[in-house]
């Protein structure tokens, strides 16, 4: 799942260059507790905490995260404005409704300080949709990369953001 992350990284440069790596202090990673140790080998130095809507999920997180991490709710999320220089959220947003969604967007833009990254299921063509709908288990939502697009722009969604494409 981070290797989206990695690969986008390497396509904006100019937005993430090292310089940007050692300014990062603080990251919070929505239900991402199988990437909580690639984002510490990333951003080494940086505080990094995540959130998991299970109890079931923080119970099975490798014991030396279960400390960074809590229960939470990517709609509603337990911290205060601007807590941190980098927001991510691989794969997440779009297994709720579309209200709740939106509401997710706008919570990352609430408590993010600097950078922010979203990766949602998504696709270019006929082909690809009917893709994603026999391959996708869990998503509400089935929005095609312009739709997310003009979602994000509606919700103030100033972050990067990639598609995870079913081919």
């Amino acid at each position: 799942m981070l290797q989206g992350f990695i690969d986008h990284i390497g396509q904006r440069a100019h937005v993430f260059s090292g310089q940007l790596f050692q300014l990062i202090d603080q990251i919070l990673i929505q239900n991402e507790r199988r990437s909580f140790h690639d984002f510490k080998e990333l951003f080494p130095g940086a505080t990094i905490e995540g959130i998991d809507l299970s109890r079931y999920g923080l119970d099975h997180a490798m014991e030396d995260a279960k400390p960074f991490l809590r229960l939470g709710n990517a709609t509603n999320l337990p911290y205060k404005d601007k807590s941190f220089d980098l927001v991510v959220s691989i794969n997440v947003v779009h297994n709720l409704p579309d209200s709740l969604c939106r509401r997710a967007i706008r919570e990352m833009e609430r408590v993010g300080r600097r950078h922010k990254y979203l990766q949602v299921d998504s696709f270019r063509n006929p082909e690809e949709k009917q893709n994603l709908e026999l391959w996708q288990l869990t998503a509400e939502l089935i929005y095609g990369t312009e739709q997310w697009e003009r979602m994000f722009k509606e919700e103030g969604y100033t972050g990067d953001y990639f598609w995870t494409i079913t081919e």
